[in-house]
């Protein structure tokens, strides 16, 4: 069986062994193999992701029928956007990797041009895909085109010719819409245009992206989804975690579709617009951070009896029913999104955060990082709200934190969110397992 591998994109972590490893065992050994490659490179942008020896490391193990290397910055992504559900970093880097499959295409039709060579199969992937499970390719029914996934995920394809004319023009495809919805979406409609999307079939394979260090990350993400417009968060999140680790995503959102309802704000809180929350949250959130699991909760007012209201009045005169409401609402967001989290997963650190946690430092290998410390920045005594970094031996304590702020609140030590994280902690944890580090974070105040 003769196959057609063609690589594209940027070499992600491609000095992980086990990509080219895995490749070989599953694929090169065991078919008769061309392999093209389309490299987004330049020494200039080389980084902890993409090394600086990625051109030889391709050129030796994939010892390519034929390469091409190009600097992802001459790509064309300067096109109009009209939508506000995608961040435009996201949606530049799309658009380059459409441009680097458009080129290993062509690459391939002019090969097959030349040399007058046919395929039985062509497998589209990018640079850092681990295959860790496969199939037969010979038990195919190449009348169809096989995705990872139901959404067509060009990360990993396998088709034969019949479909191989989508891939040729779909950056130039791309470009000729004003782009006014999910780019993905164009990637539908183009394929659509020559085919039936009945013709995807999911296939149940096991392959992963090769990443910085082969930890589990859980992140958790709670409260109001203030700002969600602005993807400064989402561009920084991605950066310094999704791009780095294994990571699943678990959001609790509060939420309404009533375009009138209050979201209400503390009193201490500075907001510079009434922009606070957009209609399109839900979908920025589905869209952008992907969750594996979430709950929508309508936003609502919490009450405490009046000893205990009398109680944090007394410890803080800026306290009242508005500012109680609001913190008990964040304690709220926290235990729920937390009791999400898949217990049959084995994750390595647990990250908890705000949609507005604007992460402008934190350790750059979270593998170093104690699983039985809680790490908090350096700002105060009490636990920040910005992000924290645990091992799964915390969880315990974020998914009981609001049932156990009343617990606390007959003598809390202060009045604040911070404060009941730090009492509620106390409840089930030793003070000694939290560390202060570097967590350089700001909050994003409007879009």
């Amino acid at each position: 069986m003769n196959v057609a591998l063609l690589f594209y994109g940027k070499p992600l972590y491609i000095n992980n062994n086990d990509i080219h490893k895995n490749l070989k065992e599953k694929i090169l050994d065991k078919y008769n193999t061309d392999n093209f490659c389309h490299l987004l490179f330049s020494y200039s942008n080389n980084n902890d992701k993409i090394p600086y020896n990625s051109i030889n490391i391709v050129q030796e193990k994939y010892k390519p029928n034929h390469l091409e290397i190009f600097n992802p910055e001459l790509i064309n992504t300067d096109v109009k956007y009209n939508i506000k559900n995608i961040s435009k970093n996201d949606a530049s880097d799309y658009l380059k990797d459409m441009y680097s499959i458009q080129c290993v295409a062509r690459m391939l039709k002019k090969w097959m041009e030349y040399y007058k060579k046919d395929y039985d199969i062509i497998i589209l992937l990018k640079y850092n895909k681990i295959i860790n499970e496969f199939i037969d390719l010979s038990k195919l029914d190449m009348n169809k085109i096989y995705s990872i996934n139901n959404k067509l995920d060009e990360s990993f394809l396998i088709f034969n010719k019949k479909f191989f004319d989508w891939s040729l023009n779909i950056y130039d495809d791309i470009l000729k819409n004003e782009l006014d919805k999910y780019i993905e979406l164009y990637k539908y409609d183009i394929f659509n245009k020559r085919f039936d999307s009945n013709d995807i079939i999911n296939l149940q394979i096991n392959i992963k992206n090769s990443y910085f260090k082969n930890i589990k990350i859980a992140h958790i993400i709670f409260g109001q989804p203030r700002f969600i417009d602005n993807f400064i968060v989402y561009d920084k999140y991605k950066k310094e975690i999704y791009n780095k680790y294994d990571t699943d995503i678990y959001c609790h959102i509060w939420f309404s579709d009533d375009k009138n309802k209050e979201y209400p704000v503390s009193t201490w809180t500075v907001i510079q617009n009434n922009n606070l929350i957009s209609p399109n949250t839900v979908d920025i959130i589905k869209y952008c951070y992907n969750p594996i699991n979430y709950e929508i909760d309508e936003p609502r007012y919490f009450n405490i009896d009046e000893n205990q209201k009398n109680n944090l009045i007394n410890k803080n005169k800026n306290m009242n029913d508005l500012n109680m409401s609001n913190m008990l609402s964040q304690l709220f967001s926290i235990q729920r999104v937390s009791k999400l989290i898949d217990k049959n997963k084995n994750y390595d650190y647990i990250i908890a955060s705000r949609y507005d946690t604007d992460i402008i430092e934190i350790p750059q290998d979270l593998s170093i990082l104690s699983k039985d410390k809680l790490y908090l920045s350096n700002i105060h005594d009490r636990f920040p709200d910005p992000i924290c970094i645990h091992g799964t031996k915390f969880l315990e304590w974020q998914q009981n934190i609001y049932n156990d702020a009343y617990k606390v609140m007959e003598n809390p030590s202060g009045t604040c969110p911070e404060s009941y994280k730090k009492d509620t902690f106390i409840v089930r944890h030793n003070i000694s397992d939290v560390v202060s580090i570097g967590l350089n974070t700001n909050y994003i105040r409007s879009i």
